[in-house]
């Protein structure tokens, strides 16, 4: 038998469950270029920094070749790699801050970042 504390109860966790679908909306749902994120590009020939503003195309040197990547307003992607997989490719739009792309034979990893956290690290350092 459903006592009315029960039924307080099943509402409070179904409340709770809704807020925290909304708050995750609200923190998920900007995009990179909202929060003021940049793009780096780190190959083995340099490290490049682009806005979300520029937009077009943009080769990327790498061992096996150029890698073509494309910034638009609000992503980045990998059109064209001379990888032998196209793994890159294959992923497709990132544009959320944290989200990379890499290339692991043409030595090219593309990453969303904020301008607060630029780290260092393997990859890029």
């Amino acid at each position: 038998m459903i006592t009315r504390y029960d039924k307080a109860l099943i509402l409070s966790i179904i409340l709770v469950a809704i807020l925290l679908f909304l708050s995750n909306l609200v923190v998920l749902g900007k995009s990179a270029k909202e929060e003021n994120c940049s793009i780096l590009i780190v190959s083995d020939k340099a490290n490049l920094n682009f806005s979300f503003d520029q937009q077009g195309l943009h080769p990327i040197k790498g061992p096996l070749g150029e890698t073509i990547v494309e910034v638009s307003g609000d992503g980045v992607r990998v059109i064209s790699s001379p990888c032998p997989n196209h793994d890159c490719v294959s992923k497709g739009w990132i544009r959320s801050q944290g989200e990379a792309i890499i290339c692991a034979p043409n030595q090219i990893m593309i990453r969303i970042t904020s301008q607060e956290d630029v780290e260092m690290d393997a990859l890029n350092g």
